[in-house]
């Protein structure tokens, strides 16, 4: 037979414009063969000295040919070849988890991008980026899982964010927001007798005071701190108030 020993050099066809893909011989007639290259598929019925475009193939909408076979059940005649194709890639579909609720200033805040799928299977990669609200800091920029610190703000805020998920070609987005609550100064709650003995010792308690945000007082609400007001000095340590005289 012509093709005991194949030398590709020699036989595949003059007009061949991509990588050689593959190749597929009829079991019965060794002169019958097909090979393809980027979207086409060339057969040739006389050991390779005239080629022909097969199955409709080599036109500008046919797929990429990965694989090809001879099959002559497939083709659907009595001799014929099958090619395998790779179906087209769709994108991405990004999906994030809405937050549901408002959160406190210094409250941790995480957003979830894991369940974004693929029709192909195809590894995803993210990219976050802040889009609306008062900027804050990212524990990442390219994770699925990712969170920041609430702000402290003196007015009710909303921040947006947005994820790209990518499949290394095509790619989808989405957003996410949360409200953030203003922060109020805390109200302070003093609790003291109308009137005392002069050299009395007088407790005042201020342990009713509280963050109206319940993010906690101000650090100096915890120092001991006196001030001297005449003949008598007022301390502060921790909620309790006192006077020496």
């Amino acid at each position: 037979s012509p093709f005991d020993c194949w030398q590709f050099t020699d036989i595949t066809p003059a007009t061949i414009y991509d990588d050689l893909s593959a190749v597929a011989v009829e079991p019965s007639d060794t002169d019958h063969v097909w090979v393809a290259f980027g979207n086409c598929i060339q057969e040739s019925t006389d050991a390779g000295i005239t080629w022909s475009d097969f199955g409709g193939s080599c036109v500008d909408d046919h797929e990429e040919v990965d694989v090809l076979v001879y099959d002559d059940l497939i083709a659907g005649s009595s001799s014929g070849a099958f090619a395998y194709v790779e179906g087209p890639n769709t994108a991405p579909t990004a999906i994030v988890a809405p937050y549901v609720g408002s959160v406190v200033a210094g409250a941790e805040v995480s957003f979830d991008a894991s369940d974004s799928t693929d029709a192909e299977g195809d590894e995803l990669s993210f990219s976050w980026s802040q889009v609306g609200g008062p900027s804050v800091q990212l524990s990442s920029d390219s994770s699925a899982l990712v969170s920041f610190t609430a702000p402290n703000e003196v007015s009710e805020s909303t921040l947006t964010f947005e994820v790209i998920v990518s499949d290394g070609a095509l790619s989808d987005s989405d957003t996410v927001t949360v409200v953030v609550g203003a922060n109020s100064a805390p109200e302070i709650a003093i609790s003291a007798p109308t009137s005392v003995a002069a050299g009395a010792s007088v407790a005042l308690d201020a342990s009713a005071t509280h963050a109206v945000q319940r993010n906690g007082l101000i650090s100096e609400l915890y120092r001991t701190q006196c001030r001297r007001s005449g003949y008598f000095k007022l301390c502060i340590d921790g909620y309790r108030w006192r006077v020496e005289c």
